[in-house]
């Protein structure tokens, strides 16, 4: 807690002022008719409170502050005891702010958008509300679309870097001082390629994000749209291939394409922003596999502080409200489904207040083939023809 840092701090405080209290007193009867003594002890006993004052530096700033963040169904493993066993005192001060979904999905969609606006407003005064000398590390424990709405509401300080925790630690850094643009990885491509020119006709889009170690291919089931596009790290043959978020650029033991934190992040934002761009007029059908912070971090990229952050050029005009058409697609954990089976039942997230509410959405679930679910047409009754309207 911040009380432990304090106390810290004050403990070096009172053994600083009790050592140099008795030194001092030493000192004094030791260098009686002794000027140059004395001065060189005055010298000494600067330097003494320079180390502390650094010390002291090194408390608040490289042991900072944790921010566990969870936001996940009630039986999904919830990773803060383990972390904590793992690394928890490298800390100084943890803060953690944990809930469960929830929200039940409804016609196809899962309108989780006011738990993620209250998870995102105690981060938010949480991370205010800390010294302002500290570090700030946030560790995400959330579904995917939830993060992504966290962090393009979430305005970070300086230096916060992010936790992925997986059975070891990887940090990275969000925001930098240096605010240096991140590199470019060529392995992280789209296929198809998007459009040069904008294509108003087309109403809808599907774009299917692989950057986990998993690259077995999938789809949403029964889903239907215009277009499809595939962003990762694709093979010639245009087939994902199992990626690994690291921190700095390496070669991955494993056989996973080790790709730089910021680097995959930065990528997935352009390719959200120019899938956008690309269709000013669809509704862009977003079905991720991301890490967690991964996802925490292209929704910040999104966001206006995220695209400053960044030194990126200006945001097309067609992607500068990208909640009023970029839809999350989530796999119904809760479905029983083949899990050989490549196109599991998902739902349309409602994951922020700025998309549609929860009843457009759900016409649109119906429209595009998520609902009723493939092959359970007992899910809902026939809805009126009326009712497609989206209007």
């Amino acid at each position: 807690m911040l009380a432990n840092r304090w106390l810290l701090l004050i403990t070096i405080g009172i053994v600083a002022l009790g050592t140099s209290s008795i030194a001092a007193l030493v000192i004094e009867d030791w260098t009686v008719d002794r000027e140059g003594v004395r001065v060189t002890a005055v010298v000494l006993g600067g330097i003494f409170l320079v180390i502390l004052y650094l010390a002291s530096w090194y408390v608040t700033k490289r042991r900072g502050t944790l921010y566990y963040v969870r936001l996940l169904e009630e039986w999904m493993p919830d990773l803060y005891r383990d972390m904590q066993s793992q690394f928890g005192a490298e800390y100084s001060n943890e803060m953690v702010v944990a809930e469960h979904l929830t929200a039940r999905s409804n016609r196809g969609v899962l309108d989780i958008a006011d738990q993620v606006t209250s998870v995102t407003r105690r981060l938010q005064m949480l991370m205010s509300g800390d010294d302002l000398r500290t570090s700030y590390d946030v560790a995400p424990n959330m579904i995917w679309p939830a993060a992504l709405a966290a962090g393009y509401h979430m305005h970070f300080p300086l230096e916060t870097r992010l936790i992925e925790f997986a059975g070891e630690k990887m940090g990275w850094k969000l925001r930098s001082r240096a605010n240096s643009p991140a590199g470019h990885d060529p392995r992280l491509r789209v296929h198809p390629t998007l459009p040069s020119e904008p294509d108003p006709d087309v109403g809808s889009v599907l774009l299917t994000v692989y950057m986990t170690p998993t690259k077995d291919p999938t789809r949403p089931a029964g889903l239907t749209v215009d277009r499809e596009h595939t962003f990762g790290a694709l093979d010639e043959a245009d087939r994902p291939r199992a990626v690994l978020i690291v921190k700095k650029p390496t070669k991955s033991a494993s056989g996973e394409v080790a790709v730089e934190a910021r680097t995959g992040t930065t990528a997935l934002v352009e390719t959200i922003t120019q899938t956008l761009a690309a269709y000013p007029n669809a509704s862009v059908f977003l079905f991720a596999r991301v890490a967690k912070t991964v996802a925490l971090g292209a929704g910040h990229g999104l966001s206006g502080p995220g695209r400053a952050d960044q030194m990126k050029r200006e945001m097309p005009v067609e992607s500068r409200r990208p909640w009023t058409r970029l839809v999350p697609v989530n796999v119904v954990q809760a479905y029983p489904h083949n899990p050989r089976d490549p196109s599991p039942a998902c739902d349309l997230v409602r994951a922020a207040p700025g998309q549609p509410p929860s009843d457009q959405l759900a016409r649109l679930a119906q429209k595009h083939g998520l609902w009723p679910r493939p092959c359970d047409p007992k899910t809902v009754p026939a809805q009126p023809e009326d009712a497609l309207d989206e209007r």
